[in-house]
């Protein structure tokens, strides 16, 4: 299931490391779950896990009733951090009574959580998915014609217009037994009253987004005043998608002696206002070292090639297991290849490994989303999308279709995929480079969860992406990926070798004999000679410089026009999503 983190999951000592976690006090971290008081529920749950560095740290500080601020990235094990002790703090009661709240930006990370919290209660059982399951878990569709002795490679179809979305088999199971606490979610695009009558029932923790919740305070059809323990989930995307009215009134119908713990991947400017407004007596917790480079990344130049045709290579080696190879992509798949690399890979084909993994391609804008899609699928790749424009329930379908791997290319737009967290991501591929590095950094994450192993390949052009070089350039070296040389060369120098350097290479040297003559009549002959170097390379140099300048304006005007389109269009669905959140 998307971003659950299962007891029989294998987790990389990458994120457990506790030297990574910086502390604002001393305090003990928390080694083993079992070192808790557990319930049988959650003691079988936990027993199989490890905490993580942020869980170590997060839950004795919230367990010894502090405030928490808390800087972490997706992928780490966040939401146990916040969980596990308030499960541990709240009390069982009768009759339940509205005690937790968790807010979090967005539909998708909203039912990740839910399902988490309801593992953890022990109201959920994973299924293992059966053999007839498996058999219809492909990528190629049960309608086309395809032959049974032609090798047919899994990410394709062999009649594109014959795609259906199958009805796919539930990975999770909920039991049919009284949990300790009752539990309920509201969000937006979904019906009202179906998730009022569940509150209404009577619950101690509640899962929300800002605008449905407001809407919900609004109605009256829920209070906050017997709220004790607020998470603040992913509180910097909150910010970014313009929710900082809703968070504020929510804290204005909170009591004052609340326990608020807010998560965020950064500490910029406007969270530190945030935190020192509504965090008093706060602990400080921040993983210092971000999970990136346990990822690979390679940039490609998309110069003088077709986009949309690498990309498909690029997905058809990655299924192959011969992903490492990218050299070839300008080209036919095997066209470029020498004899001596034919046989090679001949001889080490016993060794390539298919990739079972799920691969996720963002683009920046929703007409983008669409148009790739639909392209990708004409060229034979079986894939899904998500953006603004999709209702719930077409969002949830396409995200369940890839969660689960029968869909296994998800392509997505930044603002849709926010909050999207699922753990078998094994490459992502940035079609469109974001517009800030933060989000570049986000994008990649998602391809390392839980300090996996991760891929992540990305497209850049000088015309669109000149600003994000430097940056771009400072994330490589830091995370110890290859710098490739067109990211390294200098743009100022790019006409270069437009002049023959015959002329800035023309040697006057007096001391041979050849030039002895000219040695003694030098003082007027050299003058004229250097007058005339000078003078040429001056033309020269002009010459580049209007040739740069003009260059130069056409690119600072292109980048602001598509600077300006993104902007807009981010807007848009930022706010269409901002209204489907409060319907």
């Amino acid at each position: 299931m998307n971003g659950i983190t299962t007891p029989v999951e294998e987790e990389k000592p990458h994120i457990h490391d506790l030297n990574n976690v910086k502390c604002s006090i001393n305090i003990k971290p928390l080694l083993k779950f079992t070192d808790l008081k557990l319930n049988d529920t959650m003691h079988k749950y936990l027993s199989k896990l490890t905490p993580t560095a942020i869980q170590s740290f997060a839950i004795p500080a919230i367990l010894h009733n502090k405030n928490v601020l808390c800087r972490a990235p997706t992928g780490i094990g966040k939401t146990l951090a916040f969980l596990v002790p308030i499960l541990l703090k709240l009390k069982v009661l009768e009759r339940p009574k509205l005690r937790a709240l968790i807010i979090t930006p967005t539909r998708e990370l909203a039912i990740q959580i839910k399902v988490q919290l309801d593992s953890l209660l022990g109201l959920i059982e994973f299924v293992k998915e059966d053999d007839n399951t498996k058999n219809n878990n492909t990528n190629i569709d049960n309608n086309t014609n395809v032959d049974n002795n032609t090798n047919v490679d899994p990410w394709l179809i062999k009649e594109p217009e014959v795609v259906k979305v199958k009805q796919i088999t539930p990975q999770i199971k909920y039991k049919k037994i009284k949990p300790l606490y009752k539990t309920g979610i509201i969000y937006g695009g979904t019906d009202v009253g179906t998730q009022r009558n569940k509150i209404k029932a009577g619950i101690d923790i509640l899962v929300a987004t800002p605008g449905r919740l407001c809407d919900f305070i609004n109605r009256n059809f829920l209070t906050l005043k017997n709220i004790k323990y607020y998470v603040l989930d992913e509180a910097d995307r909150m910010l970014d998608m313009g929710f900082e009215k809703d968070m504020n009134y929510i804290n204005a119908n909170l009591r004052k002696d609340i326990f608020l713990y807010m998560f965020s991947a950064t500490f910029d400017s406007n969270i530190r206002v945030i935190a020192d407004k509504w965090l008093s007596d706060k602990i400080t917790i921040e993983f210092k070292n971000e999970t990136i480079k346990n990822i690979k990344q390679e940039i490609l130049s998309s110069y003088g090639i077709v986009k949309e045709n690498v990309l498909v290579k690029i997905i058809k080696k990655y299924f192959k297991g011969t992903i490492n190879n990218l050299n070839d992509l300008s080209g036919n798949d095997n066209s470029n290849q020498n004899t001596n690399n034919n046989n090679n890979s001949s001889n080490n084909n016993n060794n390539i490994t298919p990739n079972n993994g799920l691969v996720l391609i963002f683009v920046e804008t929703k007409k983008r989303c669409r148009d790739l899609e639909r392209s990708l699928r004409l060229k034979g790749v079986k894939c899904t999308s998500i953006h603004g424009d999709k209702d719930q329930i077409e969002r949830e379908t396409s995200l369940q279709n890839f969660s689960n791997g029968s869909c296994k290319v998800l392509v997505a737009t930044s603002v849709a995929a926010r909050g999207l967290d699922i753990p078998n991501i094994g490459l992502v591929i940035n079609y469109e480079l974001p517009r800030n590095i933060k989000e570049y950094i986000h994008r990649i994450g998602r391809s390392g969860r839980c300090g996996r192993q991760g891929h992540a390949i990305s497209f850049y052009s000088d015309l669109a992406d000149i600003k994000r070089k430097k940056q771009l350039i400072k994330v490589l070296q830091e995370s110890g990926n290859i710098v490739p040389q067109f990211l390294l060369k200098n743009n100022s120098n790019i006409d270069d070798g437009y002049y023959s350097d015959s002329c800035s290479n023309t040697e006057y040297d007096t001391n041979t004999s050849n030039n002895k003559n000219t040695h003694i009549n030098s003082n007027f002959d050299k003058q004229v000679r250097v007058n005339k170097h000078n003078s040429i390379n001056n033309h020269k140099s002009n010459t580049n410089t209007i040739r740069n300048i003009s260059r130069e304006t056409i690119q600072i005007i292109i980048q602001k026009l598509i600077l300006l389109i993104e902007i807009i269009q981010n807007k848009m669905d930022s706010e269409k999503l901002m209204i489907s959140q409060k319907k």
